[in-house]
């Protein structure tokens, strides 16, 4: 999976993009619109937050509670995604409260109710082990704190998951990003 990720990290166009895009912004205000309905942490608790790929391009949605001070533990699999990030985040001022880990979000390595929050967008579709992933989320989350995922939907024609289908079919996806 690591080499999977760091292959996504060589091809990906969002990671070449040297300002936000359009669609960046309105992706990062509609999840920000989530947290600000759905979330109420306080000082002292923590973010978690599966993959760090949106930190690393222009998105960077989870700087919605670090603006708050507020820390974020992210977890993922590619030390190539987490090293942009975090050079990203200290030209950005917000490298102390993030705190990348290399490990896999199908096995999460924390403590049962370690974080007030927990969210991962386009993350788990990714992986066979979905439930799982879903179970070790809501594990770490404290009771009576907030799990968000969000994953591409297939009902919207103009969201991801049909261009995505489009693209594979076509055979560019794979030159993309290689899934």
């Amino acid at each position: 999976m690591r080499r999977l990720w760091d292959n996504v990290f060589e091809h990906s166009f969002h990671l070449k993009q040297t300002a936000p895009a359009l669609t960046d912004r309105t992706y990062r205000s509609l999840v920000e619109r989530f947290f600000l309905r759905w979330t109420k942490p306080r000082l002292g608790e923590w973010v978690l937050k599966l993959d760090i790929y949106n930190e690393s391009t222009w998105t960077k949605y989870a700087y919605y509670f670090m603006q708050r001070g507020l820390d974020v533990a992210y977890v993922d699999v590619s030390r190539t995604l987490i090293e942009m990030a975090r050079r990203r985040m200290m030209n950005d001022g917000l490298y102390g409260k993030a705190h990348p880990i290399l490990a896999d979000f199908r096995s999460l390595p924390f403590r049962p109710e370690s974080f007030g929050v927990a969210c991962s967008f386009g993350s788990i579709e990714h992986v066979r082990e979905w439930r799982t992933c879903l179970e070790e989320q809501r594990n770490a989350t404290k009771t009576g704190g907030c799990v968000i995922v969000g994953v591409p939907n297939v009902q919207n024609l103009w969201m991801r998951y049909w261009s995505c289908r489009f693209f594979s079919k076509v055979g560019v996806l794979e030159k993309l990003t290689s899934p």
